[in-house]
């Protein structure tokens, strides 16, 4: 790089700090969740980066370098996997807008990447890299090169993050791609959980020898994490110039990304915002309108004795249809069929009653899975007007009933996650042979999502947040914010946990220990129980939208 690329590179670190700054400083829920994801995961970076450490420095070699790969290997894959599970690891500006400029895409590039050193992604990811230098450390040589092989690693994987991500800008493009996209996430984060709980148990069993001297192992040799190893290992043995060798390479494919990246920007940007020349999609043929008699018509949408008010049937119709378009519903579907492979899974493995127990697991289990999966579902029902957006504006300028407005948004949420919750608690049923319980089960489940769209109503006036469309313009969200949001709906699941307890007292107790007959007399005081609580919340949630419109209209509105 010249003077002036320089000079721009230390602008552009200048403006991400004025920019994080200016996020926490003007977003308070991006501040909290920052504060609290530093509280609750930086322990735990500490603790992984302390242990590594004295791995490094206790096991003889070649294992504290396969140590050292494995960490590697970890990493690179969490960070490269990040944006198809919908996570940003680190805060990114718009690329686009700095196109404006008379600066080079390859020097914004590396611009963004050097500034990924203040984000929260990477600022836990560095006790681990911090105690591979001290680890490997022997003397000034050892710690040049081992710090130049975690730093150019780090370049490179936030590099290639990014890169990735701009690519699925183009996939994201296509409704197919984005529902792919969804169906393929979901299948990475349930191979990771399914991962944590199988390896653990079979660790003992592994013969780490023979999968160490393996081919399968040796090929991570040839991996841009392999490559750092491998360089940390030979300066170690004192074989510095095979380390430089392998830290050139490192360094060709760091470059490789920028130009890759800066490429990526150009090509989807560049036209748009430098030439002014917007794509438009090909002119559609104009099809002929079809106009229906008034007689076919009615023939075709008969009216109801019985007909929802126009609002309602308005809102509750164009929900609807986003929670059929959106991705990220077909995403949530996915994660219901891997919860319940692996609720089949626990039972497959403790098929039984045990001494001591209350009744039996499976019967047990019956009952606790339909609310691990209605906590799945519970960001349909905690944020529902996240899919507005902007929007929203236009609808609440519409001289509608505020509560209408609500009961509108709140049907197509109930009637999709009964649905759901129904049809997977069904299979489960009938693979665990308790079918007998099963319409107390679609009872809870209804009554158990009526408790969570109550507390939702008033947690969606509370913490509004602007669901990321996946268009492709894809925008990221703050992860500081996404930790606000978790935080906000894991203490509002409790609240409609303890609100749901007399639900379900009322229906196991008598199904369990008293005898079926009493649920003629608990049936109806928890269902009158839970229409008093949908009716509560919605009185205040509507008071609360009435107060707080302007301020929720300016929550979905702004972007990252």
């Amino acid at each position: 790089m010249n003077k002036q690329q320089l000079a721009q590179v230390r602008l552009l670190l200048w403006l991400k700090v004025k920019l994080v700054w200016r996020l926490y400083t003007r977003n308070t829920s991006a501040l909290v969740g920052t504060i609290i994801a530093v509280v609750l995961f930086l322990p735990f970076s500490l603790g992984i980066g302390v242990a590594c450490y004295f791995g490094f420095r206790l096991l003889e070699p070649p294992l504290n370098v396969q140590l050292l790969r494995a960490v590697l290997v970890g990493a690179y894959l969490m960070w490269l996997f990040s944006p198809v599970l919908g996570f940003a690891l680190t805060e990114e500006y718009d690329l686009a807008k700095l196109l404006l400029y008379p600066v080079s895409p390859r020097v914004m590039v590396t611009a963004a990447i050097l500034s990924s050193v203040v984000d929260l992604g990477v600022i836990l990811l560095l006790p681990t890299l911090l105690a591979a230098v001290v680890g490997f450390t022997r003397n000034l040589a050892t710690f040049a090169m081992t710090a130049l092989a975690v730093a150019l690693l780090l370049f490179h994987t936030v590099g290639v993050t990014e890169v990735l991500r701009l690519s699925l800008w183009g996939v994201l493009r296509s409704r197919r791609g984005r529902d792919v996209l969804m169906i393929l996430g979901g299948m990475i984060a349930f191979g990771f959980a399914a991962a944590i709980q199988i390896l653990p148990r079979r660790a003992i069993d592994v013969n780490w020898s023979r999968l160490l001297s393996g081919g399968m192992w040796n090929v991570l040799d040839y991996s841009p994490p392999g490559f750092a190893a491998r360089a940390v290992g030979a300066a170690t043995d004192g074989h510095y110039l095979v380390g430089l060798l392998l830290l050139l390479a490192l360094a060709a494919l760091a470059a490789g990304t920028v130009w890759v990246e800066g490429w990526l920007v150009h090509l989807i940007h560049a036209g748009e915002v430098i030439t002014g020349k917007v794509a438009r999609p090909a002119a559609a043929k104009k099809r002929p309108v079809r106009r229906r008699r008034p007689r076919e018509a009615a023939l075709r949408s008969p009216r109801l004795s019985i007909r929802l008010p126009a609002v309602v049937e308005a809102v509750a119709s164009k929900d609807a249809k986003y929670l059929v378009r959106d991705p990220y519903f077909k995403f949530s579907l996915m994660g219901a069929l891997y919860l319940t492979v692996i609720f089949l899974a626990m039972f497959l493995w403790h098929p039984g009653p045990r001494h001591g127990e209350l009744f039996p697991i499976g019967e047990w289990m019956v009952w606790a899975f339909p609310l691990f999966l209605l906590m799945m579902q519970a960001q349909f029902a905690f944020n529902i007007f996240g899919l507005e957006g902007p929007a929203v504006s236009l609808l609440f300028a519409f001289p509608s009933n505020r509560k209408q407005i609500l009961i509108g948004k709140n049907l197509p949420v109930f009637v999709a996650l009964v649905c759901i919750t129904s049809v997977f608690t069904l299979l489960f049923c009938v693979v665990v042979g308790s079918l007998v319980v099963f319409p107390a089960i679609v009872l809870w489940i209804a009554l158990a999502t009526v408790m969570l769209i109550s507390v939702g109503n008033l947690t969606s006036m509370w913490a509004p947040m602007r669901v990321v469309m996946r268009g492709w313009r894809m925008q990221v969200q703050s992860s500081g914010r996404s930790m606000f949001q978790g935080l906000v709906s894991l203490v509002m699941l409790g609240i409609a946990g303890l609100l749901s307890l007399p639900v379900v007292g009322g229906l196991l107790i008598p199904v369990r220990w008293l005898g079926a007959w009493w649920l003629a007399l608990t049936i109806p005081l928890v269902v009158a129980y839970t229409a008093a609580c949908y009716v509560v919340s919605l009185h205040l949630a509507e008071g609360e939208l009435a107060r707080r419109d302007v301020e929720i209209i300016e929550k979905l509105s702004e972007t990252d």
